[in-house]
């Protein structure tokens, strides 16, 4: 998750800032897969 030539330059907004976000985004996108996934075999 953590661009390389990020790290050592403020850890703590990156970690705060970027990692939260790009984690967010990965479990809003696995939720929304997986519930696209459930409907299509629902039907």
């Amino acid at each position: 998750m953590l661009k390389a030539s990020n790290v050592g330059r403020c850890p703590v907004t990156i970690f705060t800032h970027e990692a939260i976000v790009s984690f967010i985004g990965c479990v809003v996108a696995a939720i929304f897969m997986l519930w696209l996934f459930g409907r299509k075999h629902d039907k």
